[in-house]
């Protein structure tokens, strides 16, 4: 069973906690300061963080942890469950930011079923995508990245 840290909205990640709650311990933060002042309480496997999260900080939360002893070697995993208006080059941009910055995967709920989500959660929590590696240019568009992880299964 391992620990996992959902970042989000006060009503987002229902269909993460419906998918994680029975094999897994959760806990919820809402904002930046309480994700930082729990971190650096609790021990975590993986750290989710919401696209949305606080007024759209995914990005300064996934910075932020690098600066936490703690979580320095955590998986982070992003995640979109929210209907926004974006086009398909801004989500890509979206993704691409967040794999840049390091996170061992990113995905969009919406777009995949129960078992994919479980799956890409599997792969971070058992270090099978690289967490924590570099990745190279070529690496960081999200098409780039899918197929990279296909070949790898």
């Amino acid at each position: 069973m391992s620990h996992i840290l959902i970042a989000d909205l006060n009503k987002g990640a229902t269909r993460l906690t419906n998918i994680l709650e029975s094999d897994h311990t959760l806990a919820y933060v809402h904002t930046v300061n309480e994700a930082k002042r729990f971190a650096r309480q609790v021990k975590f496997d993986l750290v989710i963080i919401g696209l949305l999260f606080d007024e759209s900080r995914m990005y300064e939360l996934i910075n932020e942890f690098k600066l936490i002893p703690s979580l320095s070697e955590t998986p982070v995993m992003g995640f979109s469950d929210q209907a926004t208006a974006s086009s398909i080059t801004s989500r890509n941009s979206i993704e691409g930011s967040a794999h840049a910055l390091g996170v061992c995967d990113y995905v969009d709920t919406r777009r995949l079923s129960d078992r994919e989500i479980l799956d890409r959660i599997n792969s971070c929590l058992t270090g099978k995508l690289g967490v924590g590696r570099k990745i190279t240019r070529q690496e960081a568009t999200p098409t780039q990245k899918r197929e990279q992880q296909e070949r790898a299964r």
